[in-house]
């Protein structure tokens, strides 16, 4: 979680018995911030506004 690797399922468990958390606990974490870190990335940004947003099905009943 210092930026140098994403966090394992292994490590995950590990932590959590360490300190009497779960393993989702940190999984979760990183994955927020790789959230964070995407959503500040220009270059994501930039493929992600080339996206054309689809139209929402109609439900008909």
């Amino acid at each position: 979680m210092n930026n140098s690797s994403p966090l394992t399922l292994e490590m995950a468990v590990k932590l959590s018995r360490a300190f009497s958390t779960t393993p989702e606990f940190w999984l979760n974490l990183q994955n927020r911030i790789d959230l964070w870190e995407l959503n500040h990335n220009v270059r994501f940004q930039q493929s992600l506004a080339k996206i054309k947003i689809a139209n929402s099905p109609t439900v008909t009943l």
